[in-house]
């Protein structure tokens, strides 16, 4: 629910509502992710990890526009999102991801 929340906000550029939204709404997801056995986690399917890939580079979109390229909240919010890209089939869905980290480094 506060997926969909933030991803509106950040349609329309309610920047520090999307971070919340998304903040809450990652750590949901992680604590679902975490609470799985190890043998169900690695039966989880690609779109949980496709669906928490989308949650962080939001994140980053939102913290990219309001903090900066280059803050360390960005950075640290595309790292992340780095991290799960193992997790997920679609090389299409890695591109944000990509894009963030090469931006940061650029600025």
């Amino acid at each position: 629910m506060g997926g969909k929340a933030g991803d509106q906000a950040l349609r329309r550029s309610s920047f520090q509502e999307a971070i919340s939204h998304l903040r809450k709404s990652i750590a949901v997801a992680d604590k679902a992710w975490g609470s799985l056995t190890p043998r169900a986690a690695a039966g989880a399917t690609s779109a949980s990890a496709s669906q928490r890939l989308k949650l962080q580079t939001n994140l980053g979109k939102a913290l990219m526009w309001s903090k900066g390229f280059a803050s360390s909240e960005t950075k640290a919010a595309f790292s992340r999102a780095q991290e799960l890209v193992a997790y997920v089939d679609d090389s299409t869905e890695r591109f944000d991801t990509y894009y963030g980290l090469l931006v940061g480094s650029l600025v």
